[in-house]
């Protein structure tokens, strides 16, 4: 099984979270099975013109995920595994989403697990729902809010695994101690939670 670390919106490698988290997940996943993928820039556009994209994203990104395969995902990389699960990947064993900028009733049908990390300070999708005929909304703000029992939710305020609490968008990198802190658990949970 492959780990696809895919990113949210940003300008520069120092912006991008996934990858910041990446050194502990090939630590405890190995190496050769965790893959940083990058689509490069993006705009924060809240309208349909994101979801155009975002498939357009997604279907390059396809050729490279198999099934089987986990995603992690940040922000506006969470729409993108969102289309990668409904539409071009059979199937995936898990997939964690951080903050992620997607309508809280979105589901993932193909998916064996689901994590997805929330906190109601995160501003940054809660201002995403403001847009209109985008898949883009405020789970990393509520949680999911769907019906599937897939999905299992961590407040990031108060954290299981005595994990030290954050509060924001991309608060999970804001020091050295809890990115490496995070990154652990969230493998952890990875290999832990294999079918």
């Amino acid at each position: 099984m492959t780990t696809h670390l895919i990113h949210g919106i940003h300008t520069s490698d120092k912006d991008n979270v996934t990858a910041t988290l990446a050194p502990a997940f090939r630590q405890v996943l190995g190496a050769e099975n965790v893959l940083v993928r990058k689509y490069g820039y993006a705009l924060a556009l809240t309208t349909g013109f994101t979801d155009f994209l975002n498939h357009r994203r997604a279907e390059k990104l396809s050729r490279l995920i198999k099934s089987g395969d986990s995603i992690v995902a940040h922000s506006n990389g969470c729409a993108i595994a969102w289309i990668l699960d409904s539409e071009y990947v059979e199937h995936l064993d898990s997939v964690i989403l951080i903050q992620p900028a997607l309508d809280s009733w979105r589901t993932f049908e193909n998916t064996s697990r689901v994590l997805v990390l929330r906190n109601d300070e995160d501003d940054v999708v809660g201002a995403s729902t403001l847009g209109f005929c985008s898949a883009w909304g405020d789970m990393g703000k509520v949680g999911y809010t769907g019906t599937l029992d897939n999905v299992d939710q961590w407040d990031t305020k108060a954290p299981p695994h005595l994990l030290p609490p954050y509060a924001g968008h991309s608060g999970i990198v804001e020091d050295d101690r809890r990115r490496q802190l995070w990154s652990m658990a969230l493998a952890n949970w990875l290999l832990n939670n294999k079918e």
